[in-house]
């Protein structure tokens, strides 16, 4: 947008929150000068007002740039919590409105004290009653085989879109880790309950030590970000009579690993086992096989058994939390637990070898 439109604009917005005409009299951008700094994550603009409240405002647009401002999302987030933050700090300057740009129009958020989604209702069942009625029965039907191929190739294809942006690949694999809803929030969501059943503060800590050296070894695989959806489990999978599905709530961003969706479906194989067998066997252990057979035929993927390690150390540990599964067997979360220190050791994962990262001794 050139500077005549943006003033133009500038005005119309102004004039709307203030109830009156207000005029744009100058716009002058700033930063650039002598010793400023060669970085920042978006511009500002100087703006000099006519019939308005106060007489000039600092207009703040944000850009990309890497350090978590990559997406829409991450952009709208920093500016909600400045707009949140700023009046409550004595001596800082004050934020007089938060906003969107729609089509070039100003749009104020202002008022907005909470946010909303809507989506299509989808029709269906979720795949995790399939899963159950299979721990139960201990008996595959043909419907169960097709539907298990069925989402390995919709991963492939999911997951063959690529993009180069090793910044974004650093900042998934971080993201791994540290994220709230990830294996650092994870693990920090134990302290709340008992742990001598099952694990300790000390085995905590030992997870959270391996994990700083799988980070600086997995951010270096930037040539394997892909599309993804983030949340590939069996509660947001959908199927209906005709063997068609649909999938909900992507989520933690548009890209990232492959290993990210493959572990955390076909842990759900090796979880519904256990709690029925207290291994991987049977026809849950079939449809793990066949579903590992029938993505990496897809996709040639064998260098994901060199990346997914951590992927499954983070759905398992949510699978053995006593905050989301507070009715599981403590056999079940001892078996996890086990997997996950395994997981941390080795340098590649043997899927057809699970087995040996589960049992006991």
């Amino acid at each position: 947008m050139d500077e005549a439109a943006v003033r133009d604009e500038l005005q119309r917005y102004f004039s709307e929150r203030c109830g009156g005409v207000v005029r744009v009299r100058a716009i002058e951008p700033l930063g650039g000068g002598a010793g400023e700094k060669g970085f920042g994550y978006g511009a500002q603009l100087r703006v000099t007002l006519e019939n308005a409240p106060v007489d000039e405002v600092v207009v703040h647009t944000s850009a990309t740039g890497g350090f978590g401002h990559d997406t829409l999302a991450d952009r709208a987030a920093a500016a909600v919590l400045a707009y949140e933050t700023f009046n409550n700090l004595p001596g800082h300057v004050r934020a007089l409105d938060v906003g969107a740009i729609r089509s070039g129009a100003w749009v104020s958020l202002g008022e907005a004290r909470d946010f909303f989604l809507i989506t299509e209702y989808a029709e269906g069942e979720p795949y995790f009653h399939d899963l159950e009625r299979i721990a139960e029965t201990n008996a595959l039907s043909e419907t169960d085989r097709r539907r298990a191929d069925c989402l390995a190739a919709h991963l492939a294809e999911i997951h063959a879109a690529r993009k180069e942006a090793p910044a974004l690949y650093a900042r998934r694999i971080r993201e791994l880790f540290g994220h709230h809803e990830c294996i650092l929030g994870l693990l920090d969501s134990y302290d709340a309950f008992p742990l001598a059943e099952f694990t300790s503060a000390a085995e905590l800590r030992a997870i959270e030590r391996r994990c700083v050296d799988w980070r600086h070894r997995l951010k270096w695989f930037s040539h394997r970000l892909c599309r993804v959806h983030g949340d590939f489990h069996p509660w947001n999978v959908l199927w209906r009579p005709d063997d068609q599905f649909t999938l909900l709530d992507r989520s933690r961003g548009e890209w990232g690993d492959a290993a990210d969706d493959v572990s955390c479906m076909t842990i759900n194989y090796l979880f519904f086992s256990l709690q029925a067998h207290g291994q991987l066997t049977g026809p849950l252990q079939e449809l793990w096989l066949r579903f590992w057979e029938r993505y990496l035929a897809a996709t040639q993927d064998e260098e994901m058994r060199r990346v997914i390690p951590p992927y499954f150390v983070w759905r398992a540990l949510v699978l053995a939390s006593p905050l989301w599964y507070p009715n599981l067997d403590v056999r079940v979360r001892r078996a996890l637990f086990r997997f996950i220190q395994r997981l941390l050791e080795i340098e590649a994962f043997d899927w057809q070898n699970v087995e040996a990262l589960l049992r006991e001794g």
